[in-house]
C-alpha cells in the first residue's frame, strides 16, 4: 500500500491512464501534446457547460 506522501513512479499505459487525475499527467506531457490535451479538455467543457440546464 503506497501513501500519498510516497515517492512512487508508474508507467503510464493504454491499459492504466484511467487511474490517473487530469492534473498528474499533463504537466508531464511534451508541450505539443499538453496544449492539445488542454483545448480538447476546454472545448470538452465549454460543450458540456452549454448543454446543462
Amino acid at each position: 500500500m503506497t501513501n500519498r506522501g510516497d515517492d512512487v513512479e508508474t508507467d503510464l499505459t493504454e491499459q492504466n491512464v484511467n487511474k490517473f487525475s487530469y492534473d498528474t499527467i499533463v504537466p508531464e506531457l511534451g508541450n505539443k501534446v499538453r496544449e492539445h490535451v488542454k483545448h480538447v479538455t476546454q472545448d470538452g467543457r465549454r460543450g458540456r457547460w452549454c448543454c446543462s440546464l
